[in-house]
């Protein structure tokens, strides 16, 4: 922990370029194996523009249960706009695994190795002569990140499944989805998941094309540090150091959109007319989690109207989303899921997207995410003073992409109307996060991606330092990402 000084702030920019060169001399030419990209014998970038993120395309092959059947003729406008391998002719007949070699493996693995740079502010000198001063903490290190670990697609007609595995640090691993789907139960107008499954969210943080996972429209959680509830923006992982806010409040709801929950959902879409498409989706949550038990059943549902396209890549659209469940108040036998008492909260939120081709630029588009949080004041662990919790936040994701180049920026924002206690400021956690991504597509054959990542985030929380004041963080990123 250092104070700055004009040479270290040129060190500090020097290094991360250091670390994109060391990184760039050892990175060599990786050939990857994309699961639908090899059953299908196309690109990547036919689905994700820009990756991860799902296009027009994408969207409709995903809402069909991973399946090309019905789709032939739209894949073939994708092909010929994008100017790259033509569709094989027997492509629908791929959607059966029992069409198939015995050679497809239908697995696939993500990951990214690079430099990440972190510099924390308002952090507590606890080895100094004063512990209760404050400094500025920098790290820097090789990061492998993102390990991702899936298996998917189709098990029949219209019979879907999907499971995810997440690595961690320390080497564990941990479940993230797993679920199965009839689908087309009533043409295109229902289908039915069960399992552990990210919801149907207007912005998906699984998708998201930068490093930095965490949505303020999802993740907000009133009382907790906006920090210490996302934990490492690059990672996850829990915070090196402790701070603890001098206005900090307990709340039990800690409900978070953006994570994948366990239930049943039913989702469905329909044409009203061409290129005017409405998609639902209605999911019962069980709990937060597999085995976690920490909220108790509560229904989502998120329904959007196209015009003029899918609303992606194409077109406009527009949406609504939701959430009402509950938190377990009381647990006197400390069991998961045994909880009792349970409390109410809400969520509920807008969406609008966008996205256009202009000629020699490439494809822009938008999507932006607005959600109002409540949480009654019974979820407060403050007394006497609680009340209502209630707070506005949202993300706003600008993309640009011209192959083999894309660009992403993105705002997320939290504004505090009402805290959990009347004895904490207003703008008590109040957050701006800047992201600013760049992506090049170094390989991209049809079973392989790869991607040259640079990444700089920096977040501005309100008077969450143990002293009262405002914390930034500033994290850079560069790095090689790769899908086999």
């Amino acid at each position: 922990m250092r104070r700055s000084s004009l040479g270290r702030d040129f060190l500090t920019a020097v290094r991360p370029l250091v670390g994109i060169a060391v990184l760039l001399a050892f990175s060599g030419d990786s050939r990857a194996l994309p699961l639908f990209a090899r059953k299908y014998e196309q690109p990547c970038t036919r689905c994700h523009t820009p990756l991860p993120k799902l296009n027009d395309f994408g969207n409709m092959f995903r809402d069909n249960g991973y399946q090309m059947k019905g789709l032939e003729g739209a894949l073939a406008k994708v092909a010929a706009m994008q100017k790259g391998v033509a569709p094989p002719e027997d492509i629908s007949e791929r959607d059966v695994p029992t069409s198939l070699s015995t050679a497809f493996w239908p697995v696939s693995l993500r990951g990214t190795i690079g430099y990440g740079y972190r510099t924390f502010n308002g952090v507590p000198m606890k080895n100094g002569p004063d512990p209760a001063e404050l400094g500025r903490a920098s790290t820097s290190r090789v990061e492998l990140i993102g390990i991702r670990l899936l298996t998917g697609g189709t098990l029949a007609r219209n019979v879907t499944h999907l499971l995810t595995f997440r690595g961690l640090e320390g080497g564990a691993i941990r479940p993230e989805q797993v679920w199965f789907r009839l689908d087309n139960l009533a043409g295109s107008l229902a289908s039915l998941k069960v399992g552990q499954m990210e919801l149907d969210v207007p912005l998906s943080p699984a998708r998201t094309p930068t490093f930095f996972r965490a949505h303020a429209a999802y993740s907000y959680k009133p009382g907790t540090p906006y920090l210490k509830t996302i934990g490492d923006p690059l990672s996850g992982a829990p915070l090196p150091f402790d701070t603890k806010s001098p206005y900090e409040y307990g709340n039990i709801a800690t409900f978070d959109l953006g994570q994948p929950k366990s239930g049943i959902e039913l989702e469905g879409h329909t044409a009203v007319a061409p290129g005017y498409v409405f998609r639902y989706a209605l999911t019962g949550i069980v709990t937060d989690q597999i085995g976690s038990g920490t909220i108790a059943p509560g229904l989502y549902a998120h329904v959007t109207q196209s015009f003029g396209g899918y609303g992606i890549s194409s077109g406009t659209r527009i949406g609504a989303h939701g959430v009402v469940a509950q938190a377990p108040t009381s647990n006197p036998t400390g069991v998961p899921g045994a909880g009792g008492q349970d409390i109410p909260f809400y969520r509920a939120g807008g969406e609008l997207s966008t996205g256009f081709m202009l000629p020699g630029v490439g494809l822009v588009t938008f999507h932006g995410v607005y959600t109002y949080g409540l949480d009654k004041s019974s979820l407060m662990t403050i007394r006497p003073a609680a009340q209502e919790a209630r707070w506005h936040s949202t993300t706003a994701e600008l993309n640009w992409a011209k192959l083999p180049n894309m660009l992403i920026l993105r705002y997320d924002a939290v504004r505090n109307e009402q805290q959990g206690s009347d004895q904490v400021p207003k703008d008590f956690n109040d957050v701006d996060v800047g992201t600013v991504g760049y992506r090049r597509l170094m390989f991209d054959p049809i079973v392989s991606v790869t991607l040259l990542r640079l990444d700089y985030v920096i977040m501005r929380t309100k008077k969450t330092a143990p002293n009262g004041g405002d914390q930034v963080v500033h994290q850079f990123f560069g790095g090689a990402g790769v899908v086999f």
